[in-house]
């Protein structure tokens, strides 16, 4: 059957079921070799690398109008797959030896060819985009598709929460809150039945999952810690388990694997994406402080690039530069470059002040400023917190 392996691709089980499908059933080679692939994978990247598929083939592969089976987004694989071979085609021109540039010319314009075409293969036209946001109108008539943080004050700002492809700035101090505030939002969206997907850089999983049953029981950590409150500990770990929400302990530190990363969360459906926190995933390999800014706008803008391109919800811990003037703590504030707060869609400041004499208590009066909001107001509110060691 010509159209066998199309059939294949939009069945509910891509990857498992065959339909009782045989390599005899296709009309085309190529797409013998890609089902013989995908008896063997797991994802669409994997049927190219076992398939041992060329760039004719693997290109074969992406023309199939398929975009979500068994729960999974395909089109991030498929974009995935385009980036790759984009790749692959660029390294081969820049291993080629040519006397001069007019020798390469014809090569240029054929690789600018091939990469335009492989472009334009999830390139929406006019009609489409326009589709797309009348489905988009027709939506918002029942819900504005915003999602919600856990203080209405903040949601009225943000004319009633965080929007998709927005990219948020979380700012502060060493030990302000930062993880704190982006858990208590992510537990707060996964309630709302929001697949939430936490990447973490610096703490280890027990620190994150007793901040989280710290907030969701409003039990003291060091006495969660010792079983005082053993109940409610699994109360708590038993709601946790049916939510929405994924925690990822990032070790490898990087730009690359951190993409990688988001790329993963995006095809398995996740729309509210955490990173803490952005400097650590600066590489350092600078010498001087102005390599290790440009290396940390290097990594912001990488990220906002992914929350445009895939139409999420990212929020990103910061840090803020040493020594602060608090009375001037604003968008040029964050650590690594006057340009972070260019990059965000909104951009959140924790402000308090810790001293010795406060510690008497594990109370903290902390100041949450919205220093920019592209969809409404700006301003300060107001925060409590407690200290959990």
């Amino acid at each position: 059957e010509a159209h066998g392996l199309s059939a294949l691709l939009k069945s509910d089980n891509f990857f498992r079921d065959s339909n009782g499908l045989t390599t005899k059933m296709f009309l085309y080679d190529v797409h013998r070799k890609i089902f013989e692939a995908m008896q063997k994978a797991n994802d669409v990247i994997s049927i190219k690398t076992i398939g041992n598929l060329t760039d004719n083939e693997t290109t074969e592969l992406l023309k199939i109008d398929t975009l979500e089976c068994s729960g999974r987004n395909l089109d991030v694989y498929r974009k995935k797959l385009i980036e790759l071979i984009i790749e692959d085609k660029i390294k081969e021109f820049k291993l080629k030896l040519y006397v001069d540039v007019f020798d390469a010319w014809d090569d240029i314009q054929k690789l600018n060819y091939e990469i335009a075409n492989l472009t334009n293969i999830n390139r929406k036209n006019k009609s489409e985009q326009l589709k797309d946001f009348i489905d988009y109108i027709d939506t918002n008539r029942i819900q504005l598709k915003r999602i919600t943080t856990p203080f209405s004050q903040l949601n009225k700002m943000l004319s009633g929460g965080f929007s998709k492809g927005a990219y948020i700035l979380v700012g502060g101090t060493p030990g302000s809150g930062k993880t704190s505030l982006m858990l208590q939002m992510a537990i707060t969206a996964a309630r709302q039945g929001v697949k939430t997907y936490f990447i973490e850089g610096e703490m280890t999983e027990i620190d994150i999952y007793e901040r989280i049953v710290g907030i969701i029981t409003n039990e003291d950590i060091d006495e969660i810690r010792v079983g005082v409150h053993a109940d409610k500990t699994k109360n708590a770990l038993n709601e946790l388990s049916k939510l929405p929400f994924e925690l990822l302990i990032d070790t490898k530190r990087s730009l690359s694997n951190i993409i990688k990363e988001i790329d993963y969360a995006v095809a398995d459906k996740y729309e509210y994406i955490f990173i803490d926190y952005l400097q650590v995933f600066n590489d350092k390999s600078g010498k001087s402080a102005q390599d290790e800014f440009m290396n940390i706008k290097k990594v912001s803008e990488g990220l906002r690039q992914q929350a445009l391109k895939n139409n999420i919800t990212l929020v990103v811990a910061s840090s803020l530069n040493r020594n602060e003037n608090k009375e001037k703590i604003g968008l040029a504030s964050f650590y690594g470059s006057s340009g972070l707060g260019h990059d965000c869609s909104q951009a959140l400041i924790l402000q308090g002040v810790q001293q010795d004499d406060e510690y008497k208590t594990k109370e903290r009066n902390i100041v949450l400023s919205l220093v920019k909001n592209r969809t409404g107001v700006r301003g300060d509110i107001n925060l409590k917190y407690f200290l959990i060691k």
